[in-house]
């Protein structure tokens, strides 16, 4: 049975909206690293989603936290307010193959290294 009068503690999804300039503008990728938010509540006034405007991320230096999150008073947070929530990282950038240009050599041309570990094995 639950009491109308005394918070519980429930987990609330968190839902992206807005667009992200770094997104868009730089070619990054949107990252959401918490999809929920832990709060102490009363049970008549549990929302069905807290809301997250990804509008400031300008850059890849932009994160946004729990304490960034729209949330309405009487809502007690159990998550850290430092706690990352979402950022756009920035596009992976793949090394291009070198092309070898140089005609292969025969085997006679290929010099010979000698280790120290080599040398040293040969003089006792």
């Amino acid at each position: 049975r639950v009491d109308l009068n005394k918070k519980i503690q429930v987990n609330i999804p968190i839902t992206i909206t807005g667009t992200a300039p770094a997104v868009w503008q730089l070619g990054g990728t949107l990252l959401q690293s918490l999809q929920s938010i832990s709060v102490q509540i009363l049970p008549l006034n549990i929302p069905g989603k807290f809301v997250l405007d990804v509008s400031s991320l300008e850059t890849f230096e932009n994160s946004l936290f729990v304490k960034d999150v729209q949330i309405t008073e009487g809502i007690d947070i159990n998550d850290e307010l430092e706690t990352l929530v979402a950022r756009v990282m920035p596009p992976r950038v793949e090394e291009e193959e070198v092309a070898i240009t140089e005609e292969p050599t025969e085997a006679g041309d290929v010099p010979v290294v000698q280790s120290d570990v080599d040398s040293e094995t040969e003089e006792e």
